[in-house]
């Protein structure tokens, strides 16, 4: 079954519906994926003493409700499935949960927006709270979160300590084209609160050096 198929017979499933909103379709997700963990809990190989729950046919069915509840909440929401899952898998092979830790002294990562950029640094921390960063700053952060994207977007570059290149702080560089370097495992330990600092972010790896005259990192 091809991906336009799908997306055509959701089109015209979604003409008979009494509900067409997002939201109801979200919780429509959510109330079949319930269904098919009590596959999981109800498993007589995980679970030799819970009752039977259904056939290993109604377990199909209930994958299958699933992602068409999840595909139709795809399609009102204007979310293209290929580039999702693509951004997914590579969300997933960027390993963005696991937690980076820094293999030298200098301060470097990946580059998740390319460019240069000089100017004071804002570490985020005890006594710097993100919300006092000032615009044009440097921020300097462990693993910004959706919450913190007003203060990414006023910055003329973003370092982090963890994260991949298709974490928030990367794709908000990507965005608004701010150069910004993810996952050096060690920026917020090495990197001074208010230290003139070069952002220099090309090719695969980038590097965060203290400005001519004011030592190393």
């Amino acid at each position: 079954m091809e991906l336009e198929d799908i997306l055509k017979r959701i089109s015209k499933l979604m003409d008979n519906e009494d509900r067409t909103d997002p939201e109801f379709r979200a919780l429509l997700v959510m109330s079949e994926l319930g269904d098919v963990v009590k596959y999981l809990t109800h498993d007589p190989k995980l679970n030799p003493g819970a009752r039977p729950h259904g056939s290993s046919e109604d377990e199909v069915l209930a994958y299958g409700q699933t992602l068409a509840m999840l595909f139709a909440t795809m399609y009102l929401r204007n979310i293209d499935p290929e580039t999702a899952m693509e951004l997914g898998l590579r969300n997933w092979e960027d390993a963005d949960w696991r937690k980076i830790v820094a293999k030298t002294d200098l301060v470097e990562g990946m580059v998740a927006y390319p460019g240069h950029v000089e100017a004071p640094a804002y570490v985020v921390g005890i006594g710097n709270p993100i919300c006092k960063v000032a615009p044009g700053n440097i921020l300097v952060a462990r693993f910004p979160r959706p919450a913190d994207t007003p203060y990414l977007v006023q910055s003329s570059g973003l370092v982090t300590d963890q994260g991949g290149t298709t974490s928030h702080a990367a794709i908000i560089a990507k965005q608004y084209k701010i150069p910004c370097i993810v996952g050096t495992g060690n920026a917020t330990r090495k990197i001074e609160n208010g230290a003139e600092i070069i952002l220099n972010a090309r090719g695969d790896k980038g590097r965060v050096t203290l400005k001519m005259g004011s030592g190393d990192l």
